[in-house]
């Protein structure tokens, strides 16, 4: 079985199988991811795209924090992913220097109100969401971080996952989500070396290709195997120098 199939298989089986304190942490980090997208909603780059993209602003399933505007689900995914990256006081798993939050939530949100599917459903969403992605992201370090940010790049994975859980993906459409995400992926950290309002678009954008691939997947987008560790995979093309292949562990 391929490692984005392992992946899928753990993620879907989530809200039966976490325990109950891993839920209660999940319902920590939403609010905790809340208060930082409501403060950095008005910091650039996220209010300049609110106005890129008006076309899909005031309709559609899904909102915008934290005036609760309707987007579109890939819109919201975009825009909440930016304002929560934004001033930087998002959460961060430190084997990987990634933010989860950031990318997880804002796509497994817009999916949940696209379906209007229970909290917790919407909490195993998080939950799935930022375990497959911390144990992508913690064996691609160090070499990934050399030239790619992992809020971009492993955070791709997270947001797939977090949709797809939230749309209640099969275990096949979530390892083609999974495979599909892999390709969309990228965040280079020439970005931020510089005064730009770049870096909070590689969350932004995280989190709409995690909604994409989801509702590809369901749609009936079929992916390729071995994404993550084929020989012109994720891993081989990504992690930079390295001893040993990587080990994701699911």
């Amino acid at each position: 079985m391929s490692v984005q199939d392992q992946f899928a298989a753990f993620a879907v089986d989530v809200e039966k199988n976490a325990p109950e304190q891993v839920f209660k942490a999940a319902e920590r980090v939403f609010l905790d991811w809340l208060g930082v997208a409501a403060r950095g909603a008005t910091s650039s780059p996220a209010p300049e795209f609110r106005k890129a993209l008006q076309h899909e602003i005031g309709h559609g399933p899904a909102s915008l924090v934290p005036d609760g505007l309707k987007a579109t689900p890939r819109a919201a995914a975009f825009i909440n992913g930016i304002g929560s990256h934004s001033i930087e006081f998002d959460d961060i798993f430190r084997e990987a220097i990634y933010h989860p939050g950031v990318v997880v939530i804002p796509a497994a949100l817009a999916a949940a109100e696209t379906d209007g599917v229970p909290g917790k459903r919407f909490l195993a969403a998080i939950i799935a969401g930022y375990e497959v992605s911390n144990r992508i992201g913690a064996p691609m370090i160090p070499g990934h971080y050399a030239y790619w940010h992992t809020t971009g790049t492993i955070g791709a994975f997270g947001a797939a996952v977090g949709a797809g859980v939230a749309l209640n993906l099969t275990k096949k459409q979530l390892g083609n989500a999974i495979s599909s995400v892999a390709t969309m992926a990228a965040g280079l950290q020439q970005a931020f070396r510089a005064d730009a309002m770049l870096k909070p678009l590689h969350a932004g954008q995280a989190a709409q290709n995690g909604v994409t691939a989801a509702f590809g997947a369901r749609a009936g987008l079929k992916g390729a195997p071995k994404m993550l560790e084929g020989d012109v995979g994720f891993a081989a093309a990504l992690r930079g120098a390295a001893d040993k292949p990587a080990n994701f562990g699911p």
